[in-house]
């Protein structure tokens, strides 16, 4: 099953190589958006008929030199005071700043591909028993305080936005969120190769707790098939994959830097640009982090637990408890901002119930659900003698 995840995990580096190269095309893309005049007053000859497409936009806007006369005056100077606003160069060098900061998030979220390869790096030394290796924890610490340090420096020098940052949910999102969510990513990409350690008997004891379990039963020879690691290995690199290029997709482009923001551990900066854009990312990162990540890799996690759960020495199992935790606040988190998000909204706005109850049923209770099972899980992981646990079976 290490071959299973070796393999995985370089089809991650391909990811990388790919995503850099969207993102290089984004950012092109962007710089080619821009326009192309420059500051000062606009030149009449953008009003002559033989003008190409852009002066024609210019010229609808100025609504002309030579035409002026016919035109309502208060239209023109509505008009001409839009274009000034436009083209004030405040705004102007405002906006450049802002977007120079989304491409430093935007990197800063790339770089979260890196995360795993620490792992990968240290899967000669991982062990069934103990988990990672300590040393590949403490290369993890820079880039963590990579992280916090971009955080801080943007916030205090470049949007100069000091009431936010001595805020209590930016103080809550520095310090304890953010961290959290960080770390999470982390830990979540050494599981596969502490399960691969384990294997074959941690994938035995994971099938063989499927017979006897209604449907689920179905799941069963996929599980074989590909082991517990390689489970492990396939859900974290899908869930990676689907965070990058989450971000990618938003056509606005403070939404996309909350996004990024989110998935780079950057709790102030994501709610900074999604306040900016309007609010609506709560839903998005709970489709990409939530139920691509969290959950999947909480059942698994859980499961690799109570396989294993013999195997461990207080080490290993103390660094597979601090993933579960890590993925239940995550969790836990973000599908109550979710859920209190869309509860705002209907009481303030009546006729979006109906969609909010949507949400709110489908998506947030169903997950707030799976994580109360999870949590079970683990208590009767320490509870049943064979400590593996089935809501249809009781104890296996």
């Amino acid at each position: 099953m290490a071959v299973v995840v070796s393999v995985l995990m370089l089809l991650l580096c391909g990811c990388c190589i790919l995503l850099i190269f969207l993102d290089w095309l984004q950012t092109m893309r962007e710089d080619l958006k821009r326009p192309a005049y420059t500051l000062g007053a606009p030149h009449c000859s953008a009003c002559h008929e033989d003008s190409d497409e852009s002066q024609e936009d210019a010229k609808g806007l100025l609504l002309t030199c030579d035409s002026s006369g016919d035109e309502d005056e208060g239209h023109v100077r509505d008009s001409r005071e839009s274009y000034d606003q436009e083209e004030d160069p405040e705004r102007e060098k405002e906006e450049h700043l802002r977007e120079l900061i989304r491409q430093r998030v935007r990197w800063e979220a790339r770089l979260m591909l890196v995360l795993p390869m620490v792992p990968l790096l240290a899967a000669p030394w991982t062990t069934c028993t103990g988990g990672m290796p300590t040393w590949a924890y403490i290369i993890y610490l820079p880039f963590l305080l990579k992280a916090k340090v971009t955080e801080s420096s943007v916030m205090l020098q470049k949007l100069q936005s000091p009431e936010y940052i001595w805020s209590l949910e930016h103080i809550l999102g520095f310090w304890l969120w953010g961290p959290l969510e960080h770390l999470d990513i982390f830990t979540d990409g050494a599981m596969p190769w502490q399960a691969a350690a384990c294997d074959p008997e941690a994938t035995n004891h994971f099938v063989a707790a499927f017979e006897g379990a209604g449907p689920s039963q179905l799941f069963q020879p996929l599980a074989q098939w590909l082991g517990l690691s390689g489970l492990l290995a396939l859900t974290f690199l899908f869930a990676t994959a689907l965070q990058q290029v989450g971000f990618i997709a938003p056509t606005h482009p403070d939404r996309a830097a909350a996004l990024a923001a989110d998935v780079a551990g950057l709790h102030g900066l994501a709610t900074y640009f999604d306040e900016r854009a309007g609010s609506g990312k709560a839903f998005i990162v709970v489709l990409i982090k939530v139920l691509a990540e969290n959950l999947p890799q909480l059942f698994l996690q859980t499961a690799f637990l109570s396989a294993a759960f013999a195997r461990f020495d207080g080490w290993g199992r103390l660094k597979i408890m601090v993933s579960l935790g890590l993925g239940l606040i995550s969790a836990t988190l973000k599908l109550s901002q979710m859920a209190m998000a869309w509860i705002s909204i209907m009481w303030r706005e009546p006729e979006t119930r109906g969609r909010g109850l949507f949400y709110l049923l489908v998506f947030a209770l169903p997950g707030l659900l799976m994580v109360a099972w999870v949590v079970a899980r683990i208590i009767m992981a320490h509870q049943c003698p064979s400590h593996q646990w089935n809501l249809a079976t009781g104890c296996v």
